[in-house]
């Protein structure tokens, strides 16, 4: 962004492979993929993990 941050992120018990690639920079409201139940999970959701600057954050931070 703008002040130097880096962000990542990790989806996880997807359908299938994401549609993006990574490192592709993704805008607001695109498809990123599918909710599945994949792995070690109980039914569908989407297992998200984010990261600004290499460190692991909350992201109810930055979603609404």
């Amino acid at each position: 962004d703008s002040n130097g941050n880096t962000y990542s992120t990790l989806y996880a018990h997807m359908n299938s492979a994401p549609v993006v690639s990574v490192g592709q920079p993704v805008s607001k409201g695109q498809l990123l993929g599918y909710v599945g139940t994949t792995g070690n999970s109980t039914g569908n959701h989407l297992h998200l993990e984010m990261k600004v600057n290499g460190v692991l954050t909350s992201v109810t931070n930055y979603i609404s």
